[in-house]
């Protein structure tokens, strides 16, 4: 007779965790210091701490991260140096430059000894918030120089159109004067006109009378 096979364990399966992620190449390892990949997978990006003293100017943001570019500075008087990922800013070394989505603003991760922390394009920064100052007082200024050109504009334009309503207004009494004057002048000739006629009347009368006189002392004589 055949002995049947005794029943075989079935033993369950284990979850394999996936290997964690290699770091960049460059990279400096420290002692008590987590791996870049290890901390880009295990150190949540969104939520990392500001990293004090330091402020970016501009991020600028490539498909490929090795052409992104940011420029960094920590302090407010210094001019600002540009870093790509896996190099070095001071203590700290670029790990990552993208967008912080929960913060919707341009970011740069940091990693120290200390771990990552990031910098966000929209945080405050003294130096850039005294040029944006400057800035906005540089343009109220040159909007108060504009308004008070075009103020000035406008007074010599009305100006120039009460100086021109003056002239036409002389002119036009200018011209009413001129007419009266010619009305004068012409009343006058009339006048004259009257007064000649009046003599030549006067004249032919006295003409008429002489001779009516010497025809009487003619008759006399006769």
């Amino acid at each position: 007779p055949v002995t049947p096979e005794p029943p075989r364990e079935v033993q369950p399966k284990r979850k394999v965790s996936p290997p964690p992620s290699p770091p960049i190449e460059g990279s400096v390892q420290r002692a008590g210091a987590v791996s870049i990949g290890a901390s880009l997978t295990q150190f949540d990006l969104l939520t990392a701490p500001r990293c004090e003293g330091i402020a970016a100017y501009i991020i600028t943001v490539f498909d490929k991260s090795k052409h992104s570019v940011a420029s960094l500075s920590s302090d407010p008087m210094r001019q600002a140096v540009r870093r790509r990922e896996g190099q070095m800013f001071g203590e700290y070394r670029v790990a990552k430059i993208g967008l912080n989505r929960r913060k919707m603003s341009s970011a740069v991760w940091l990693e120290s000894d200390a771990g990552i922390c990031q910098v966000l394009l929209r945080d405050d920064h003294p130096k850039r918030e005294r040029l944006i100052d400057a800035a906005m007082r540089s343009r109220e200024r040159q909007e108060q120089i504009a308004q008070r050109k075009a103020r000035i504009q406008k007074r010599k334009i009305e100006q120039r159109r009460a100086k021109i309503e003056q002239d036409k207004a002389r002119i036009a009494r200018q011209k009413a004067e001129l007419m009266q004057r010619k009305a004068r002048i012409a009343q006058n000739k009339a006048r004259i006109e009257r007064r000649k006629a009046q003599d030549a009347r006067r004249n032919a009368q006295d003409a008429r009378r002489k001779a009516r006189k010497k025809q009487r002392r003619q008759k006399r004589k006769r």
